[in-house]
C-alpha cells in the first residue's frame, strides 16, 4: 500500500483475454505454454521485457516472439511454468519492465482440478450420467481423462471444450456403496487429483408409477407423506415400506373435488386440505380418523369462485389461513379451527395505495411466521413479500425484493430462516444470502441450514453463504410438480407432472449450520448451534480454541466457549467422515 502509484500505470494491452497452450501441466513444473492474447495485435504490450507468474512464483523461462504465419502479425510470449507443491488451477500474471501487470485468473491448472458434478447424489446401483467440470483437461482431447468414484473406474466421454478455463466432461457412475465417495480425476501425463466426499450414494432411490400430485407435505409425527391435486383424496405415501397407502378420504368433498394446497398444524394432529371446487377447507382429524369442512366464502362474495391451489398454511393458537388467488384482491381468509369460523384479514395490504396481491403463501412448521409472496403482473423482475407474525397478529408492509426469480417464499421451522426464490431473507425481509439456482419450488426444512431448490433437479445449498453442496436428478419429466422434505433434510419426495413419484433418502445430510445463539457470549459460555449433519463426534473450533461439544441431536449442538480473545469469532465444526464447515464472525466474544 505505501508503494501504490499516484496514476494508474499503462498495462499491457491484451484486450480480452488469453490463449494458453497447453492450459495444463505436471506439478514438476517444465512445461512451455505459449501465451498468446485473444485478440493478436502488435501493440499487445508483449516484448522481451515480459516476464509471466504462475501463482507466485516466476516462470524459469520467457521467451517473447512474433507470429505472422496466418498473415497477421502478433507477439506472443513461451513461459516455463516453475514446479508447484499443491494440484489446480493459478492465475497467470504477466508485467513488463515498469512492473505494470495484467492478471488472468486459473488461466493454468498444475494437472487436472474437479470443481463439481452434476448430479452428485447418485444411485447405489449406478448408472447414473453426471457432468464433471474441471480445470486443465483441454489439453487431452484426444486421450481423455480418467475418473475413479470410491474408487471404481466410472465410464467417460471425452471432453467436451467450454471456454478457459474450465472443460466438461460426462461421467457415467459405476455402482457404490451409500454414503460419501471420493472422486478422483486423472490425465494421461500422470497428473492427477483426488477430492474427498464430492459425490453420495443415496441410501433409497425408489421410483413409483402414480397419479399426478401437485402438493406434498411430511408428517414428522407418523412418518408420513401426504399429496394432493390429483382427486379429491390424498395420498399418503411410507417412506418405511417405499409405497402408497390407502389414500384418505373426506365426505365432505363433491365427487368432482381437486384439492389443492395442505398443511399441517403445528402438533401434527390435523391435515389442512383445501378445497378450491367446494370453495373450503377440509381438516382431517388425524387422530379421531374423522374430518370435516369449513367454507371460506361469506354470504357477502355472492356467487365468487375460488381457483386452486388456493394455498393454506395452519398457525399457533389453533388458527389457519387460506389464500383465494384468481381474484382481483387475492385475499386472505382465516379459520379458527376450533369454532371452525371464517374471516376476511383486511391488513395484509392497502388496496387503495399498493396494487399488489399476495399469490403464494408459506409457514413455519410451529406456526410462528408467515411469508406471502407476490409479483408486479408484466414485471418478472420486481417482486414483493409479506411477513405476518403470530405473537402479535400482524402483517408487515409488503417489502420489494428485486431480481428473485421466483415469487415462492419459505420458511424453515421457527420462522428463523427465510426464503424468496434466489435469496434467504434477513428478517426485514431484506435480501440476505443469493443462490445460483433460483428454483419454482423451495424448501428450507427444519432448522434451514438447508436450501432445497427444485428446478430441472433438486438443488440442496448452504443457507449461510449460498455454497452448492449436493444436486439430485430424478426420474420422470424436468416437471416437478409437489416437492416434500422431513425436517432433517434426509427424506425426499418428488412427483413429476408424467405421473413419476421418486422417494429419495441421503446416507448422510450435508454438514450445514443454520443459527448461533446467542450471538454475544463471553468466555466460559454455553452456544446453542443449530444446523444439519450433526452427529456424536462432530467436533468444534470456535476463535481457533477446540470446544467442548455436546449433540443434543442431528440439529443441535451444544458448544462451550473456552478462552477467546474478544471480538468476533469464526466457528468451524468437523465431522468424523471428512466433512468440514467455517462460519465466519460465528459469534461475538466479549
Amino acid at each position: 500500500m505505501t508503494q501504490l502509484q499516484s496514476a494508474a500505470p499503462q498495462l499491457p494491452l491484451i484486450a480480452d483475454g488469453l490463449s494458453e497452450t497447453p492450459d495444463e501441466g505436471p506439478l514438476s513444473g517444465g512445461t512451455q505454454v505459449q501465451l498468446v492474447p485473444d485478440v493478436p495485435s502488435i501493440t499487445d504490450g508483449i516484448d522481451s521485457t515480459t516476464e509471466a507468474y504462475f501463482g507466485a512464483s516466476p516462470a524459469t523461462d520467457d521467451v517473447a516472439g512474433q507470429e505472422s504465419s496466418t498473415g497477421g502479425s502478433y507477439n506472443f510470449l513461451t513461459a516455463t511454468t516453475p514446479p508447484a507443491t499443491a494440484t489446480g488451477p493459478v492465475t497467470v500474471l504477466m508485467t513488463d519492465a515498469n512492473n505494470d501487470a495484467v492478471f488472468f485468473p486459473s488461466a493454468f491448472s498444475y494437472g487436472p482440478h474437479a470443481h463439481w458434478i452434476d448430479p452428485s447424489a447418485l444411485s447405489p446401483a449406478g448408472g447414473t450420467d453426471s457432468i464433471l467440470w474441471a480445470d486443465g483437461m483441454e489439453v487431452n482431447y484426444a486421450n481423455h481423462p480418467s475418473v475413479l468414484i470410491g474408487g471404481a473406474a466410472a465410464g467417460t466421454a471425452p471432453p467436451d471444450f467450454v471456454p478457459v478455463p474450465l472443460q466438461e466432461i460426462t461421467v457415467s457412475a459405476p455402482a457404490g456403496n451409500p454414503g460419501w465417495a471420493d472422486l478422483k480425476l486423472s490425465l494421461s501425463d500422470g497428473t492427477s487429483e483426488t477430492t474427498k466426499n464430492m459425490v453420495q450414494y443415496l441410501a433409497k432411490d425408489v421410483t413409483l408409477t402414480s397419479v399426478a400430485y401437485t402438493s406434498a407435505v411430511y408428517d414428522s409425527t407418523r412418518d408420513r407423506f401426504y399429496l394432493t391435486g390429483a382427486d379429491n383424496t390424498v395420498g399418503v405415501f411410507d417412506p418405511a415400506t417405499q409405497t402408497l397407502l390407502q389414500p384418505m378420504l373426506s365426505s365432505t368433498a363433491s365427487a368432482s373435488a381437486v384439492f389443492g394446497s395442505l398443511a399441517l398444524t403445528p402438533d401434527n394432529s390435523k391435515l389442512l386440505v383445501s378445497d378450491p371446487t367446494d370453495h373450503s377447507v377440509v381438516v382431517f382429524d388425524l387422530t379421531a380418523n374423522s374430518s370435516v369442512a369449513v367454507d371460506v366464502l361469506l354470504p357477502s362474495d355472492g356467487g365468487a369462485q375460488v381457483s386452486g391451489p388456493m394455498p393454506v398454511v395452519a398457525l399457533a393458537g389453533d388458527k389457519a389461513f387460506a389464500l383465494l388467488t384468481g381474484w382481483d384482491n387475492n385475499e386472505v381468509r382465516q379459520i379458527d379451527l376450533t369454532q371452525m369460523t371464517v374471516t376476511v384479514r383486511t391488513d395484509v395490504r392497502n388496496t387503495s395505495s399498493f396494487s399488489v396481491a399476495p399469490s403464494t403463501m408459506a409457514a413455519s412448521t410451529d406456526g410462528s411466521t408467515v411469508l406471502l409472496g407476490g409479483a408486479t403482473p408484466g414485471s418478472p423482475t420486481t417482486y414483493y413479500v409479506w411477513q405476518y407474525d403470530a405473537s402479535s397478529d400482524a402483517f408487515t408492509a409488503p417489502t420489494t425484493v428485486a431480481n428473485s426469480g421466483e415469487n415462492e417464499v419459505a420458511v424453515n421451522a421457527d420462522g428463523s430462516v427465510l426464503g424468496m426464490g434466489a435469496y434467504t431473507l434477513d428478517q426485514n425481509q431484506l435480501p440476505l444470502v443469493p443462490f445460483p439456482f433460483t428454483g419454482y419450488i423451495t424448501l428450507l426444512p427444519g432448522t434451514g441450514a438447508l436450501r432445497f431448490s427444485v428446478g430441472s433437479e433438486v438443488e440442496i445449498s448452504d443457507t449461510h453463504n449460498g455454497k452448492h453442496l449436493l444436486s439430485l436428478g430424478f426420474s420422470g419429466t424436468p416437471y416437478i410438480a409437489a416437492f416434500a422434505v422431513d425436517p432433517g433434510g434426509q427424506k425426499i419426495l418428488i412427483c413429476c407432472s408424467s405421473n413419476s413419484l421418486g422417494y429419495y433418502e441421503l446416507a448422510v445430510v450435508p454438514l450445514a449450520v443454520a443459527t448461533v445463539s446467542p450471538a454475544t457470549v463471553t468466555p466460559g459460555a454455553s452456544l446453542t448451534v443449530r444446523g444439519s449433519g450433526f452427529v456424536a463426534g462432530t467436533a468444534a473450533t470456535i476463535a481457533g480454541v477446540s470446544a467442548s461439544c455436546t449433540m443434543v441431536d442431528a440439529q443441535t449442538l451444544q458448544c462451550g466457549v473456552l478462552n477467546a480473545n474478544a471480538g468476533l469469532a469464526p466457528m468451524t465444526l468437523s465431522n468424523p467422515d471428512g466433512q468440514t464447515y467455517s462460519m465466519e464472525g460465528a459469534v461475538t466474544v466479549q
